[in-house]
């Protein structure tokens, strides 16, 4: 029996393995795999650098951005609660 040829919606891209080595090996070397490791810290200061702005903050998405600047802002009490418990999650559009 022939083997069908899978077809996927999404497949991720990936560079060549060979290119790639060379970051784990760093991430080996310093354990750190969230934020705030070497790879964050360098992502941040070149996308300040090309955003052509003084300072740049990483977040794992818009709801705590937004969480974020509402608070920094003082306007929580000015708002509607959220109707959802828990962050919502993305959804595709």
């Amino acid at each position: 029996m022939k083997k069908k040829e899978e077809i996927f919606v999404t497949k991720s891209s990936l560079p060549p393995l060979e290119e790639f080595l060379p970051y784990l090996e760093k991430l080996w070397e310093t354990r750190l795999l969230t934020n705030m490791g070497e790879f964050h810290e360098h992502f941040k200061k070149e996308l300040s650098a090309f955003l052509s702005v003084e300072n740049t903050e990483l977040f794992v998405n818009g709801h705590i951005a937004l969480e974020l600047l509402i608070e920094s802002l003082g306007k929580r009490e000015k708002l509607s609660p959220h109707p959802f418990p828990l962050p919502v999650p993305p959804m595709p559009l």
